[in-house]
């Protein structure tokens, strides 16, 4: 019932879903804590580690529905 996270929670309960602007923060975000990462100067291998790990993190977002149309329409394609 909470105003905020409410169609959040329910989109993801009953659809599996996660809604497009949610998805543009969480890339935009994983991309800006790398970019301070590279900047800061840390080691090849911890930005390496970090790349792997956003990017199958990203993966999983980004191949989530964007809400119950796109599930059903996903559902119906060959």
């Amino acid at each position: 019932n909470h105003r905020s996270f409410g169609p959040l929670i329910r989109n993801w309960r009953d659809y599996g879903a996660i809604d497009r602007t949610s998805k543009v923060i969480a890339i935009l975000v994983m991309i800006a804590a790398f970019a301070l990462s590279w900047f800061m100067g840390l080691g090849w291998w911890i930005l390496l580690t970090q790349a792997l790990v956003l990017s199958a993190s990203a993966t999983f977002i980004l191949s989530r529905p964007s809400g119950p149309g796109e599930k059903k329409a996903r559902q119906r394609s060959p």
